[in-house]
């Protein structure tokens, strides 16, 4: 994954975007998963820190696709998933010198074509407590950056 964060005009916001390849290695479900994920997201800083910019807790509105194909365990092949999640995310991100660290958990709704496995590499569905909904889409991370 490849993370572009720039801070806009107004020092309470910021633009981002990333780009990933799915296909480097294995995922954790071992089904050799080949495509990518595309995900675009606006922070609101919500505290005010006129110190540094991209610092401190924040709302996030983003969207996120993801396109790839695997091996199917259910039925045989290689299956194509294509999905896109709107996600409303909260989170904080620390900056100290040059260094950053992002914090975030977000939940919203997806649409597309769902893989088995119900996870697709930038947010998952939910298949929690014996109940399944492949339109309700989950996301957390902690992500590491260094600031240019």
């Amino acid at each position: 994954k490849l993370s572009y964060e720039r801070a806009l005009t107004n020092w309470h916001q910021s633009a981002e975007l990333c780009a990933s390849l799915i296909g480097a290695g294995h995922d954790k479900y071992d089904n050799d998963p080949s495509g990518f994920t595309m995900r675009y997201g606006h922070k609101f800083f919500v505290d005010n820190n006129y110190k540094k910019s991209l610092m401190g807790f924040y709302l996030r509105p983003e969207i996120v696709y993801s396109h790839y194909n695997y091996n199917s365990n259910e039925k045989g092949g290689r299956v194509l998933s294509s999905e896109i999640a709107f996600l409303g995310t909260i989170g904080y991100q620390y900056v100290y010198k040059r260094f950053l660290a992002d914090f975030w958990v977000g939940a919203g709704y997806a649409t597309g074509t769902p893989a088995e496995t119900y996870y697709h590499h930038g947010f998952e569905l939910w298949h929690y407590l014996n109940t399944v909904n492949t339109n309700i889409a989950l996301s957390f991370s902690i992500r590491l950056g260094i600031c240019f």
